[in-house]
């Protein structure tokens, strides 16, 4: 297994070459060692680096500061779902489709007009995503790496931490699929309750 460079002071991977620290601008002769080496609160932001992915990190990080003023996540409020198959959040794409459906049954057996509780309820959707998914995009993520720091440890865990997050254009439209049945099992029901219920 080949051995990382890490920043003593604050974990950040280093090159050999480095003599300052990019992150914590401690001078250092980076030291080696694996994930293991390191205290346990930087591994867990290591890890969590991982799964966010490089090009996005400053972004949440900053997002999850207890001083961030604005934690407001506007492409969970435009892209909802497909922000979250973007992320790879499938089982929160599901629960929301699974409430969809049910309050769908209750508009089609009391017979009230749906059209504008989906509309409030799409927004609603739309608000608590952009207000709240910062923090639950950080506990899927906790969540998955505490699933595999029980199968995996080093280096090889840094490696699935990288492969389970991240993001995925497979997943949105894996979001785009689970909708999309959505909207089809909304039309049968119609249909149901059309020809049981007249």
């Amino acid at each position: 297994m080949v051995n990382s460079m890490y920043c003593p002071e604050c974990g950040k991977e280093l090159n050999e070459s480095e003599k300052f620290c990019g992150n914590c601008e401690k001078q250092t002769s980076a030291v080696e060692s694996d994930l293991t080496q390191i205290p346990e609160n930087v591994q867990n932001d290591n890890l969590l680096s991982a799964f966010v992915g490089e090009k996005k990190q400053a972004y949440y990080f900053g997002k999850w500061h207890p001083d961030n003023k604005r934690p407001i996540n506007w492409a969970a409020v435009f892209a909802t779902f497909f922000w979250l198959g973007y992320r790879k959040m499938y089982k929160v794409i599901a629960y929301i489709l699974l409430i969809f459906i049910a309050i769908d049954i209750v508009i089609l057996v009391t017979g009230i007009d749906g059209g504008p509780i989906n509309n409030y309820i799409g927004l609603g959707v739309a608000v608590t995503l952009g207000i709240a998914g910062n923090g639950i995009y950080k506990n899927h993520a906790q969540k998955e790496i505490e699933k595999l720091q029980t199968e995996y440890s080093g280096e090889q865990l840094l490696e699935k931490v990288k492969q389970r997050g991240g993001t995925s254009w497979g997943g949105f439209w894996i979001a785009i699929l689970l909708f999309s049945g959505y909207i089809l099992i909304s039309i049968a029901l119609e249909m149901l309750a059309y020809l049981f219920l007249g």
